[in-house]
């Protein structure tokens, strides 16, 4: 017991480590509406009980989602996918490709962040599009690449 008469603190579970070939993960929001899927050639999957889940992906493809409706492609070497944030690292070649306009955003390492609905694009980021062409050291844009900006300037 704790120093109140609460119980202590649940320690995490054990944790399991699943390897596996091609995987899709989903990750969905409260209402059961799609927000990211990522696919990988293989993968090595740590979950531990009563904690966070976190895939280690090689090969990756994947979309994110806006009202259940895909908004942007994306590709990468390898990645990492997080259920606790909904969140997905983009390392190696990334490329994100927005659905509607085609507006294509390259990236050594890209960031999905679900809560802010952010790609944060890191080294030797170039965006081109049929309207717009930027190159920079980091972009940070929207999930359409509609909206791009550098940190100090990017207004959501």
């Amino acid at each position: 017991m704790g120093a109140d008469g609460s119980p202590p603190p649940k320690e995490p579970g054990s944790e399991r480590v699943i390897n596996s070939g091609r995987l899709t993960l989903e990750q969905k929001d409260d209402a059961g509406d799609l927000l990211w899927v990522v696919h990988g050639k293989s993968s090595t999957t740590i979950s531990q009980e009563g904690g966070e889940t976190i895939s280690e992906l090689q090969g990756v493809t994947g979309e994110i989602y806006e009202k259940s409706v895909i908004v942007s492609r994306f590709s990468s070497d390898k990645g990492v996918a997080s259920d606790k944030d909904k969140a997905i690292q983009l390392d190696g070649r990334v490329t994100i490709i927005s659905e509607k306009d085609k507006a294509t955003l390259t990236a050594a390492t890209v960031k999905w962040d679900d809560q802010q609905k952010l790609y944060d694009a890191r080294g030797d980021v170039r965006i081109k599009s049929q309207t717009y062409e930027a190159k920079a050291e980091r972009l940070l844009a929207n999930s359409t690449l509609k909206k791009i900006g550098t940190p100090d300037l990017f207004k959501k």
